[in-house]
């Protein structure tokens, strides 16, 4: 009865969880129709990302979206974790307007992205454990170098970094807290 409770219990912060994911996945992409907006989209891209990653993750996309493929109950964690971080990439470039600052910053975002794009596309062809164990430390240094631009951009004056640099900041804290 214990467990059955707390099942129920996690079942309903997930729908809750994915609910919001969804209703900003649509709205999103709503502005970036309506406004034709590449940064619209690409958060769109992003937040569908992290979905299928959070599908992975807690076991129900492998219960009730792809139960039968033998390949994606193998590959998924893997393949979303890589698709997350290059849309997360995408989405940076653009939204901080990296290609118009040049310099290191696109230089070390264009690598940590392809990084992320080749670990994707290798997934789909190959087992992904070598890149399992290079995904962890990966994954951190994604997120050091992601927050390193904000705070840069930020001291430099730029009003659209001091935000993403909260809001990033606090994704990290929240993820190394669960």
């Amino acid at each position: 009865e214990a467990f059955q409770q707390q099942d129920f219990s996690d079942n309903m912060v997930y729908g809750v969880a994915f609910g919001v994911l969804l209703a900003m996945l649509l709205y999103n992409l709503l502005l970036s129709m309506v406004l034709r907006s590449s940064s619209y989209f690409l958060y769109s891209a992003y937040v569908f990302s992290i979905i299928l990653y959070e599908l992975a993750v807690s076991g129900y996309g492998s219960r009730y979206i792809w139960a039968d493929s033998a390949l994606m109950q193998g590959k998924a964690f893997s393949l979303f974790a890589g698709f997350s971080f290059f849309c997360a990439g995408l989405y940076v470039r653009n939204f901080l307007r990296l290609k118009k600052r040049g310099g290191w910053l696109l230089h070390l975002n264009t690598w940590i992205t392809g990084y992320w794009l080749l670990s994707f596309l290798l997934t789909l062809f190959f087992t992904p454990l070598l890149l399992r164990k290079l995904g962890d430390p990966m994954a951190l240094v994604t997120c050091v170098a992601a927050l390193t631009t904000t705070i840069h951009l930020w001291r430099r004056g730029d009003v659209s970094a001091r935000y993403f640099t909260i809001a990033w900041g606090q994704l990290i804290l929240a993820t190394m807290a669960v």
